[in-house]
């Protein structure tokens, strides 16, 4: 009998402990173009802070020749709950590429952030040369399709209300990005934001209350008059969920000075619960964002 109580006192324990443990986010950051090292820096801090993550971060590097290696990549993804990844144009290692390939089919949760849609450049005739576009459909549901335009910013609006990646999320907010060409989306998405880009690179204005009747209720109208003529290009969704074996999130909003702006923080932070499984601690107003 007291070995039963003892058994049966070593289980709760452990479960306990178990549930104690804090989650393990890896960051894995490579590119030189928005800063990610330092946004995604400032984002694993407040997991940390604010959240209880347990958080590692690692870092491309420049390897002999044109190539790249990511140090202590395969150790790591082995032992994580969560992968920020935020690469462009890498030239890894097979070994390497393999090792992200078996997070991902494993159902590993992730989320990946703007050119991870682009995430390497292997040359005509490497052996790798058709994961340049094949890995990001396959994984991200998009890969890279060029943008509208680095003279240009654009306006994101939340498509998904209820989803709980976007509580506490703008209806509508400008960021500095140029907008990305993601359609068509392949595999199990959801898009949850679209974008319109925008010429120029100013802050545009945004109306609450414009028009009469129909056009009123409907939010027909968002953007001022003078900006209005600053629309180019087709819109994009510029987030989404996607489902392989585990729960996935992606992004193309990710410049430096877009992460400025507490919604485009929050909707980081919610989907990091949400990829989790943990999307009902993701109070009505999101989850706090600096």
């Amino acid at each position: 009998m007291k070995r039963i109580v003892f058994f049966l006192l070593s289980l709760v324990l452990s479960l306990s402990a178990e549930e104690q443990k804090p989650p393990r986010l890896l960051i894995v950051t490579g590119e030189s173009e928005y800063g990610s090292h330092e946004t995604m820096a400032r984002l694993g801090s407040l997991l940390k802070d604010e959240h209880g993550f347990a958080v590692t971060h690692l870092r491309a590097k420049q390897a002999e020749g044109e190539g790249h290696h990511i140090p202590g990549l395969s150790e790591s993804l082995g032992e994580t709950d969560l992968l920020l990844f935020y690469v462009r144009f890498l030239v890894l290692p097979a070994e390497e590429v393999k090792a992200l390939g078996d997070y991902f089919d494993k159902g590993g949760a992730f989320i990946a952030v703007r050119t991870s849609t682009h995430p390497f450049r292997y040359p005509e005739g490497s052996e790798l040369e058709d994961e340049n576009e094949s890995f990001p459909v396959r994984y991200f549901g998009t890969s890279y399709r060029g943008h509208h335009g680095h003279q240009t910013s654009q306006i994101n609006f939340v498509m998904a209300l209820d989803h709980p990646i976007v509580r506490g999320v703008d209806l509508r907010f400008w960021t500095p990005d140029f907008l990305y060409g993601t359609n068509p989306l392949s595999g199990q998405v959801t898009p949850l934001m679209i974008g319109q880009g925008l010429d120029g690179v100013g802050k545009a204005k945004l109306e609450d209350e414009v028009g009469e009747g129909f056009l009123k209720r409907n939010h027909c109208r968002t953007i001022s008059e003078g900006d209005a003529s600053r629309i180019t290009g087709t819109p994009h969704p510029v987030a989404w969920t996607i489902k392989n074996e585990g729960r996935g999130f992606v992004s193309t909003i990710g410049a430096r000075e877009s992460f400025a702006n507490p919604s485009v923080v929050r909707l980081y932070l919610n989907a990091a619960f949400w990829c989790l499984g943990r999307e009902e601690e993701i109070p009505a107003k999101g989850l706090f964002a600096k």
